[in-house]
């Protein structure tokens, strides 16, 4: 399970270690063991956080509105939100990209950052998030080269898990009376 290997990668430098991450992930093995580091996004209304685990957003902040109590206004702060695409290799390898250290390439841009996830094969996974202009959107685009053999099951597809909890930023009588 993911809990058991995050348990082993307490100590990536042992050898049982690394063969049992290679087991579970096989051409993703390398991108199980890494560190952490986020990237920042924005353009004067917007400011989005992302982590290279899992190429996900961590905190989005409308710069110019506040909550009812003057706080600054986050749509998304913390583990809120959970993405990730989840897919079986050919050998009927489960891997999810919430699982994998992505690298920032130095493509990425105040307004736009390239996150890529490469395997032993030289295939690769890019998750690129951009702010248009001044908008309070976040674009998505999901970019791959070569990883059709690497995503192996029936139907060939990769699978979207997104989810987030809604944060209550106004007050309302039913808050208040609670």
């Amino acid at each position: 399970s993911t809990v058991e290997v995050e348990k082993l990668l307490q100590n990536p430098a042992d050898s049982s270690v690394l063969a049992v991450v290679n087991e579970k992930y096989g051409e993703f093995a390398p991108m199980v063991i890494g560190e952490e580091k986020f990237f920042t996004i924005e353009n004067k209304n917007l400011k989005v956080v992302i982590s290279s685990k899992g190429a996900a957003i961590k905190t989005i902040e409308l710069k110019n509105y506040k909550t009812w109590d003057k706080k600054q206004l986050f749509l998304a702060d913390g583990n809120e939100m959970d993405f990730g695409f989840n897919f079986f290799t050919p050998s009927n390898r489960q891997v999810n990209t919430r699982d994998l250290f992505f690298q920032i390439l130095p493509a990425s841009t105040p307004s736009k950052a390239v996150f890529r996830a490469t395997t032993t094969t030289g295939s690769n996974l890019d998750f690129v998030f951009s702010i248009p202009g001044d908008s309070n959107i976040v674009n998505f685009a999901l970019e791959s080269n070569d990883m059709r053999k690497l995503i192996g099951n029936s139907a060939g597809s990769i699978d979207l898990q997104w989810s987030m909890d809604v944060r209550s930023n106004e007050k309302s009588k039913k808050f208040s009376k609670s």
